[in-house]
């Protein structure tokens, strides 16, 4: 049904915008999602994978010096949490990344030739401009012809005066 759908609503855009389409409505339409899922996708899975890393860090550090002022009575630095604060840094590094990241939402529409007017449009558009240009001509005319009619009124009573 829905494909019966798309292949009539793709007829119908191409007869009125006069350009012929190759692929159908539905699968630019599932292109386009799918282009902004991927780049969605990916800026949540850097953004989850920096927040692990720094949690995962911060607890392997904190529990390792934990673990050593316990046993000791000092801290020093040692491979595990040299590795955690290493984590860390990964981390906050993935974020950063993630949070400079943009997804977009045009970049199909700036590949995309810019959209031509159907025939329909530009008879209608057309049209418009005919009864615009028509109601100021006659604007035009009914200024003009209140002048006159003014002067004559200004040129009668003139007369009448001059008479008298």
């Amino acid at each position: 049904m829905f494909k019966l759908l798309s292949n009539f609503a793709t007829y119908l855009l191409n007869l009125f915008s006069g350009q012929k389409s190759d692929a159908p409505i539905y699968e630019k339409i599932v292109d386009f999602a799918f282009e902004r899922l991927y780049e969605m996708i990916n800026v949540i899975a850097y953004g989850f994978s920096g927040i692990i890393l720094v949690i995962s860090g911060f607890l392997a550090t904190y529990f390792n010096l934990l673990n050593q002022f316990d046993r000791m009575g000092y801290i020093y630095l040692n491979a595990v949490s040299t590795g955690g604060i290493v984590l860390i840094f990964i981390g906050f590094g993935i974020l950063y990344n993630a949070s400079k990241q943009e997804v977009t939402t045009s970049t199909s529409r700036k590949d995309m030739a810019p959209p031509s007017p159907s025939p329909v449009e530009i008879a209608v558009a057309a049209l418009i401009q005919d009864f615009v240009k028509e109601r100021e001509r006659e604007r035009e005319l009914k200024s003009s012809f209140n002048n006159q009619e003014t002067l004559n009124k200004d040129e009668i009573l003139s007369k009448k005066i001059h008479i008298q």
